[in-house]
């Protein structure tokens, strides 16, 4: 009994080669792809929502009363959203138009958050001299700052 054994022909080692990594090079870029596209996507959301939420955060500046003398300031603050606000920076003007911003650490009682309807004082010691503008700016939300000037405010000596 004679047995033919035929030669089967295939790919050669090397051509195999070329083409598996060239598919992982395909999958690879595709991935790579498709991953960019899902974060640039997911950051915009993001985006979205905090300007979304920063609609419904909003802040009054009640009153403010200067003391000159002291070189101190009062500032009573009110949360007027329907969401939590965040006090970032206090920014004061003086008639030369120079500006100083004061941050929650120069704040003499340590405010936080304030919750829907809720009011704080903000008191600063050592401010400069001729404030013409007090302006609040939320720490998350400062497209949402307050401002008021100098003709509103109570000047104390």
């Amino acid at each position: 009994m004679i047995i033919k054994t035929e030669k089967k022909k295939g790919i050669s080692p090397l051509i195999a080669v070329v083409l598996l990594v060239a598919f992982t090079l395909a999958i690879g870029a595709f991935l790579s792809t498709w991953a960019r596209n899902l974060a640039k996507q997911q950051a915009e959301t993001v985006t979205q929502q905090a300007n979304r939420n920063c609609a419904y955060a909003t802040l009054n500046i009640d009153s403010v009363t200067y003391y000159p003398l002291k070189k101190e300031i009062v500032i009573k603050v009110r949360s007027t959203g329907t969401q939590a606000v965040t006090i970032g920076d206090v920014e004061i003007f003086n008639s030369t138009y120079f500006e100083k911003t004061y941050t929650p650490d120069d704040f003499v009682y340590q405010i936080s958050t304030l919750q829907p309807g809720d009011s704080a004082y903000i008191v600063i010691n050592n401010v400069i001299n001729n404030i013409t503008e007090v302006r609040i700016v939320p720490k998350y939300c400062p497209e949402n700052a307050v401002s008021i000037t100098s003709d509103e405010f109570s000047i104390v000596d």
